[in-house]
């Protein structure tokens, strides 16, 4: 049992003993030996048996190892969404996530699978360039939207992500993941994902405008957002559903808009109004887009249509999505 007092640094003083003569592990130095004690160990070594090399005997010197002691420093380069206090912070990680993760869908052909507050960060430094502008082979390239010199955050955590071949990521056509479980972080699945649905590109889009409600809803909501992480997934898809296709559920959501304590009433103050309008704007576009199934959409009943689902393509919503998003910022004095 070790006890107190015993110094850790024992390094110079076995340096300091071995120079002295400790070579191995003896209590006793090799010159203070007796002449009887010799002639007894002679006699003990001749009449011991013979050792072979594959005896297993204790160590005789006491060898020592160099060691490096390493530390990785890094430095913060984001904050989650989750943690955003600023309108104007949220609305420019939640442009840069809408970005990036069309650029590497579209692009990349790669799809992200679980959009959350915690997978799309705010940077105050510009993380990213503006790319050439599009091409006769490349005419998804340009993601970002006019103007825009720079990003302010990213999209991280692609554990769930999936690569899709070429022509999966074409805008005719369209591709599911293909994974036989449901994935995404629970509130903020889309409709479809809940029902059992593969996951294809158009369940991410639904996911941002979750992240949206979420992050914009103080305390006031808490208790409406409850019914997003509690209970079976048809419930949680149902609960959902009603407050999306309601139009009166969903402005009682609008209007617990918040940052900073700052609650949203009717109208808004200090640009809440301009975050109400984006979740309006991406509440329209999701109602038309075409995810590949009827039951991954919240179909919205028009008295003078009917039942709509005009399937409006992946890249048209994402672009839509972006510019709302783009022009509030610009009004709203939140382009950094």
């Amino acid at each position: 049992m070790p006890t107190a007092g015993i110094p850790l640094a024992l390094g110079p003083v076995i340096r300091s003993l071995l120079a002295d003569g400790y070579s191995t592990m003896s209590n006793a130095r090799p010159d203070t030996a007796t002449p009887a004690a010799t002639a007894a160990k002679a006699d003990n070594a001749a009449t011991a048996p013979a050792t072979t090399p594959d005896d297993t005997a204790m160590p005789t010197e006491i060898r020592f190892e160099n060691r490096i002691w390493t530390c990785v420093l890094m430095a913060t380069v984001g904050k989650p969404l989750a943690h955003c206090t600023s309108r104007a912070h949220a609305a420019n990680a939640l442009l840069a996530g809408l970005v990036a993760h069309a650029s590497s869908y579209f692009t990349g052909r790669v799809l992200h699978r679980d959009v959350s507050p915690s997978n799309i960060l705010f940077s105050r430094a510009p993380l990213a360039a503006p790319p050439p502008p599009p091409s006769a082979a490349a005419p998804m390239a340009f993601v970002l939207p006019p103007r825009l010199t720079a990003l302010h955050g990213f999209l991280i955590d692609l554990d769930y992500a999936v690569e899709f071949p070429a022509a999966a990521a074409a805008t005719g056509g369209e591709a599911c993941s293909g994974a036989p479980y449901r994935t995404s972080t629970l509130p903020f699945m889309s409709i479809g994902i809940l029902m059992a649905e593969r996951h294809v590109y158009a369940h991410d889009l639904h996911s941002f405008l979750y992240v949206l409600i979420w992050v914009c809803c103080g305390g006031k909501a808490a208790h409406m957002l409850h019914t997003w992480s509690a209970g079976p997934m048809e419930y949680i898809a149902n609960c959902k559903r009603g407050q999306m296709v309601n139009t009166r559920s969903f402005e009682s959501l609008l209007r617990c808009f918040a940052f900073g304590g700052v609650e949203g009433g009717p109208g808004g103050e200090g640009g809440v109004a301009g975050m109400q309008r984006v979740a309006r704007a991406w509440r329209d576009v999701l109602n038309w887009l075409d995810a590949g199934s009827v039951a991954g959409l919240y179909v919205v009943e028009q008295p003078s249509v009917g039942t709509v689902n005009w399937g409006l393509g992946k890249w048209e919503a994402f672009i839509r999505m972006r510019d709302i998003l783009w022009q509030v910022m610009q009004d709203e004095g939140w382009v950094m």
